[in-house]
């Protein structure tokens, strides 16, 4: 049954779109009728194992909210200087890097401001530093205070999350609140905090930015200074990016068109050629010179064709063709090589913030955030290989996106374990889209083998997983579930992933070794 792949499934009160990584669960017959026992079998020895750790996950919910319910003092939550200092640097080499929210000259003379006097800061510069830092904690490590400063970044990002909510919302209709918009929706991102609903704000912020008039291009509004026409455009960018993302995540309509706008990429340039003074415009720099922007503006350059796949996926009336899946699959993979292809061409830099080439950190997000695109886009072709081998393209595409998504994929880019462990802090702690895009992707690698191991048995050949591709899967299959049990130890809450995948596992394993995988 394909069906979850073109109109989505419900759970509970949410519709889960056909991108949406859950759908996945339905092709595996077995794992379909455990989950059934997980949700609804109540005399089920797995209901009641579900149901407790669902009791303990609300148990710390219900204590983070206790905590977060004290009224928000927003200069009382700032950290002593030392740790402010390495919180906002851990930001700027992380997502920063990617997500180009701030101006980071006019951010560190605002923050140099704020330690000289901190009682004339304003509550806009105070609540954008709590959201810097609190997204900065997820790679914080290696020292006792960072389960303590993780725990109050979450009363950082609910202080916030108020602020925005008060009163006077026209009065957040800025540049600067934009930017805490999106810091908020990152930091949502890197703390789980209904990550899987970031869809909805996104949808917020995406209004919120064009009743600013950010789809136009400044070029339309006479009086924007350059200074401010260039932050327009970056944070249209980021905007635009938060909006697909969530969109796949959640398998929802990214609620925008490639027509809804005109907004121009941002200009190639680093920070220090742009300020409130400037009269000229910079120049922006070819692609083939590395700047603070070149990892952005990567990401805009296939950003049409991933706004395209999510509303292909998502358009519930739209009936998919294979010709157009390997339309627009060709047309993302082509600029998926060329960026990558343009940032292996850099040789991998140190993590310093005022870096000239890309980190690996970098670079390995950049192809989460791109190629998770391909193996939804090719996911409901792929399945139907049994039925038409005419779609075996799609299947051998979702195999091989799913292998470099998964967490075991090793990394030739650097010899520093800093700039890997950025990485690998993220998906560990980290909420959408670096959870499920790994549940989904070993799912994928776990109906792989069970196909193959099905086609063994069904042409009366010995089933084996010792071929060096079999192998290779299932490894990754074993490392995500490492993976996901590290997760679980670090206080994720939610534990099917790991179930599913595991039992999925389990039903490798028991056909390989001949039995019945009941």
């Amino acid at each position: 049954d394909t069906g979850s792949y073109t109109t989505g499934s419900f759970s509970k009160t949410r519709l889960f779109g056909a991108s949406h990584w859950a759908n996945s669960i339905e092709l595996f017959e077995l794992l379909s009728r455990f989950r059934y026992k997980a949700e609804v079998d109540k005399a089920s020895e797995i209901y009641s194992l579900v149901q407790k750790c669902k009791m303990i996950a609300r148990t710390a919910k219900s204590d983070r909210l206790t905590q977060q319910s004290v009224a928000p003092g927003f200069r009382d939550y700032v950290p002593p200087r030392e740790v402010s200092d390495e919180l906002i640097y851990l930001y700027f080499r992380t997502f920063e890097s990617i997500y180009r929210v701030l101006h980071i000259p006019s951010f560190q003379r605002e923050y140099i401001e704020y330690w000289n006097n901190p009682e004339l800061a304003s509550a806009d510069f105070v609540i954008k530093l709590l959201l810097v830092m609190a997204i900065g904690t997820c790679f914080h490590k290696g020292a006792s205070n960072s389960i303590s400063l993780r725990t109050s970044s979450y009363l950082w990002i609910h202080a916030t999350q108020s602020w925005l909510k008060s009163p006077f919302e026209k009065a957040r209709l800025t540049l600067r609140g934009l930017q805490i918009y999106c810091l908020l929706l990152i930091a949502r991102q890197t703390h789980g905090i209904s990550s899987n609903l970031v869809w909805i704000s996104a949808g917020s912020l995406l209004r919120t930015a064009m009743n600013m008039g950010l789809h136009r291009d400044p070029k339309h509004l006479p009086k924007a200074s350059i200074f401010h026409s260039e932050l327009r455009r970056r944070l249209w960018a980021i905007i635009l990016e938060i909006s697909v993302q969530s969109s796949l995540d959640s398998g929802m309509p990214p609620l925008i068109s490639c027509k809804d706008f005109d907004c121009e990429p941002p200009a190639n340039i680093d920070d220090l050629e742009m300020d409130e003074g400037v009269k000229v415009s910079p120049v922006s720099k070819p692609v083939v010179v590395f700047t603070q922007m070149s990892v952005q503006i990567g990401l805009m350059r296939s950003l049409l064709t991933r706004l395209k796949i999510t509303q292909y996926l998502n358009d519930f009336r739209y009936e998919q063709s294979f010709d157009e899946t390997l339309r627009l699959g060709v047309e993302l993979n082509n600029a998926c090589r060329s960026n990558f292809l343009m940032l292996q061409s850099f040789p991998i830099s140190s993590t310093s913030v005022n870096q000239t080439t890309p980190t690996a950190s970098q670079v390995k997000l950049f192809g989460l955030f791109t190629r998770r695109f391909l193996l939804a886009l090719h996911r409901p072709f792929a399945i139907r290989t049994k039925a038409n081998p005419t779609y075996y393209f799609s299947r051998k595409i979702c195999v091989e996106s799913s292998l470099l998504l998964s967490p075991s994929f090793p990394s030739h880019l650097s010899d520093s374990p800093t700039q890997d462990n950025d990485y690998t802090q993220l998906t560990i702690l980290g909420g959408e889209p670096f959870r499920s895009v790994f549940v989904h992707a070993t799912l994928t690698l776990c109906l792989e083998l069970i196909t193959q191991l099905q086609e063994d048995f069904d042409s009366f050949s010995s089933a084996s997983i010792n071929s060096t591709s079999r192998k290779e899967i299932y490894k990754a299959i074993q490392e995500s579930i490492s993976h996901a049990a590290h997760r679980i130890e670090v206080g994720e809450m939610n534990v099917k992933g790991r179930i599913f995948v595991s039992c999925a596992l389990g039903q490798i394993d028991a056909m390989q070794a001949g039995t019945s995988p009941e």
